[in-house]
């Protein structure tokens, strides 16, 4: 398996999910308290179960970029063990790779040298890497929802550009706790009238499908890269042209 580490992530973050709904499910029920040994039981009041349910938005947020940084993680350091030259690459990251050579924060004079290919392939590798490492990520940072995951399936050509076929790395529950997440960090809104708003049944069903379309763009990148999709597609011989 070429995505082991997103899908151990992903099952952690799942675990964390659903544990976090089932307190939120016991936590709306009629006259629930939160109780200690050492004390009376304390009324779980209206206006803290309505910060209970906003915050399950920045947990799936923060579930969605975490597994979309480590699937993107997974694909550069495949490509790095691959030793594939920029020439290799498919259509789609060939130009991604170009476009960083303009965008780029390290000299070109002292990263490359003849013949020039490969080290193309490393810069870009290089750059992302130290994106990363300084917390912004080239791709995203408080921004991803369905439609991003699908550009950034473009770029690296996880993505067909077929809608038919693409619509299953997206759902409007990745959206939702974009702008939630969005809503709550920019304070647009309270925790409180948020979550006033939102129902058990409304946040339960966002989590699912949030968590499993997660699943299915793994399944998705972890096929593309055991089909070596980086790769610019082969010419069958019988299809080359003879030169006259």
């Amino acid at each position: 398996m070429k995505t082991e580490l997103s899908q151990d992530l992903l099952k952690s973050r799942r675990k964390e999910v659903t544990g976090y709904l089932r307190f939120l499910e016991r936590a709306l029920g009629k006259n629930a308290t939160i109780q200690s040994i050492s004390a009376l039981p304390l009324p779980l009041e209206l206006e803290l179960t309505h910060t209970l349910k906003a915050n399950t938005y920045l947990l799936l947020y923060n579930t969605i970029e975490a597994v979309m940084s480590q699937l993107l993680d997974e694909i550069h350091d495949e490509i790095k063990a691959s030793d594939v030259n920029l020439d290799d690459l498919n259509p789609n990251l060939y130009l991604e790779v170009i476009r960083k050579l303009k965008q780029g924060k390290e000299s070109i004079e002292k990263n490359f040298s003849y013949p020039c290919g490969r080290s193309f392939v490393e810069y870009w590798l290089r750059d992302y890497k130290k994106s990363v490492g300084d917390n912004r990520n080239p791709h995203f940072s408080g921004n991803i929802d369905g439609m991003k995951i699908k550009s950034i399936g473009l770029k690296y050509g996880f993505a067909t550009g077929n809608n038919a076929v693409d619509s299953k790395l997206t759902h409007a529950a990745l959206q939702k706790a974009k702008n939630h997440r969005n809503t709550l960090a920019h304070g647009e809104k309270s925790f409180t009238d948020l979550g006033r708003g939102l129902s058990y049944t409304q946040i339960r069903d966002d989590a699912v499908a949030t968590l499993r379309t997660l699943s299915t763009i793994r399944i998705v990148v972890n096929d593309f890269l055991k089909s070596e999709g980086y790769r610019r597609p082969r010419i069958p011989l019988g299809l080359l042209t003879p030169i006259a």
